[in-house]
């Protein structure tokens, strides 16, 4: 009778030169790497066919012995049933990956979101016309892949609506992510310092921080803990981007104090502002510093460096 595998066996292991296997039961077996990866696997024939099925890796991040096995048995009960597990689960993943794109889950966003129906109507003008055109397709999690918790940082004496205003989307990205969101409120420097180290001692963790005038007041300390503590971070100004932040996607500030010019000089030549259009960006920039994601370990695709207006080496 073949000796199942424990967890301390499992922990013992060495990795070697070469990827080896060793069988536990129920014809799963775990592959070593010469990384030191552990990889649970179950090898079957189906239509005098052999196909593999990658269970998930083992670790704290991954799946456990005990999961692991329970995952081989239903996957042995597919095979006995006609039905192929490994295609199975690449037909999921496909069908993940079409759902996690920025339309879809901006789509979504706008279906759900508690909003006056002229509200919505004029946002999705613009989310139809200038951020589709650059996101549509791209995946939420191509820029870090891996993340498993997504921290927002606000102070909500200074955020529109003490920050409702965009948790909203954030946490249905997140969720739709399969993604941990996290809120983190802060007041002062002392908090923004404990929030980004406590970051930094987990990995798989980022960063993200809508502008306003606490987190701009202290753009320089926020950029400055994010590099220190090896944490990527996304920001909605350049700003931030050009102190040292990782990425941001944001309004053309610059194109929107041009055209405020045009609107002052109708109300100084008598329009009534009441009686006046609210007026919202329409050209958007994105920003990514090359040199924080080389240090960060990051490997930009080449869909973002194509992407960004401007690229900071």
């Amino acid at each position: 009778m073949l000796a199942m595998l424990t967890d301390i066996a499992l922990k013992k292991l060495k990795p070697k030169d070469k990827l080896y296997k060793v069988v536990d039961r129920d014809g799963m077996y775990i592959a070593m790497a010469p990384s030191g990866q552990i990889t649970f696997r179950y090898d079957y024939r189906l239509n005098g066919r052999r196909e593999t099925l990658t269970i998930g890796r083992y670790g704290a991040d991954g799946v456990s012995l005990s999961e692991a096995r329970d995952r081989c048995l239903a996957a042995r009960k597919e095979v006995s049933e006609g039905r192929s597990p490994a295609q199975a689960k690449q037909r999921a993943k496909r069908k993940l990956a079409i759902s996690q794109n920025f339309g879809a889950v901006g789509k979504r966003w706008f279906k759900d979101a508690r909003m006056a129906e002229s509200t919505r109507s004029m946002r999705r003008a613009i989310f139809d016309r200038d951020i589709l055109p650059v996101w549509k397709n791209r995946l939420l999690t191509e820029i870090t892949p891996g993340v498993k918790r997504a921290t927002i940082m606000f102070n909500p004496d200074t955020s529109p609506g003490r920050g409702s205003y965009f948790l909203a989307s954030f946490e249905a990205a997140a969720r739709s992510l399969k993604v941990e969101p996290i809120k983190a409120p802060v007041h002062s420097e002392s908090e923004i310092e404990t929030v980004v180290t406590s970051l930094g001692r987990e990995p798989r963790g980022g960063l993200v921080v809508p502008s306003d005038i606490f987190t701009q007041a202290h753009r320089a300390q926020v950029t400055s803990l994010a590099a220190k503590n090896h944490v990527p971070s996304v920001y909605n100004f350049s700003g931030y981007v050009k102190d040292g932040g990782l990425l941001s996607y944001g309004p053309n500030f610059a194109d929107l104090y041009r055209r405020a010019a045009p609107y002052v000089d109708r109300i100084l030549r008598g329009a009534k502002p009441a009686e006046l259009p609210v007026q919202l960006p329409v050209k958007f920039v994105m920003s990514l510093n090359a040199k924080t994601a080389k240090e960060l370990g990051l490997t930009v695709p080449q869909s973002i460096l194509l992407s960004a207006d401007e690229v900071i080496q």
